[in-house]
């Protein structure tokens, strides 16, 4: 499965009648007629997370408490936000780990910090991976968010399973969120 965005360059037709650069043929959506023997080729190029990131992400503190934590994923609308230390990720929260992690085992939200309750071995993936990297990634770690860093290792954005599902063919996005939940729901049962 491939997630691409297309480019369009000048070719040649071939006397199959293919673009000469792509191969693709020249009637069938890969390349289009132009003028005699010139052709429209088009190629496909993988879509990078940069060009689908959301790149408007709050960040907390891990000295923060989880009633502050809450009130930032109710204002920013979200389940999960990166816990930067300075400006570096330092893990990530979300609503099912403030749930679990803290009011479940009866913890005061006043009083317990987000260092005590988000995901430790942050998982991420860099702005100039390919989006079929993310949703590789999403499947195989069983999540459904990754923050994104730059190759200073700062954080530019955020990357959802959702972003996957808007931008791409809705096969892809389908089969991606169906492994992701298929995993998901089989480790929910303690079957593995």
């Amino acid at each position: 499965m491939n997630i691409q965005r297309w480019s369009r360059l000048w070719g040649y037709s071939t006397s199959a009648g293919v673009c000469g650069l792509t191969g693709y043929p020249a009637h069938e959506g890969g390349a289009l007629p132009m003028a005699r023997d010139r052709v429209w080729c088009y190629v496909g190029v993988p879509m990078k997370i940069q060009e689908i990131m959301s790149t408007d992400v709050g960040c907390i503190g891990p000295d923060n408490t989880l009633v502050e934590a809450a009130g930032l994923m109710r204002e920013l609308d979200v389940g999960a936000i990166p816990v930067c230390d300075d400006d570096r990720l330092a893990g990530m929260v979300t609503d099912r780990d403030l749930t679990l992690r803290a009011v479940a085992e009866g913890k005061d939200p006043n009083m317990t910090t987000v260092r005590e309750t988000m995901s430790q071995g942050i998982i991420y993936i860099f702005e100039d991976q390919s989006v079929e990297e993310a949703a590789h990634l999403m499947e195989e770690k069983q999540i459904r968010r990754l923050p994104v860093l730059n190759h200073n290792k700062r954080l530019v954005g955020i990357v959802s399973l959702g972003d996957l599902a808007v931008h791409s063919q809705p096969a892809f996005s389908g089969e991606a969120l169906k492994e992701v939940s298929r995993s998901y729901h089989t480790a929910a049962a303690g079957v593995r």
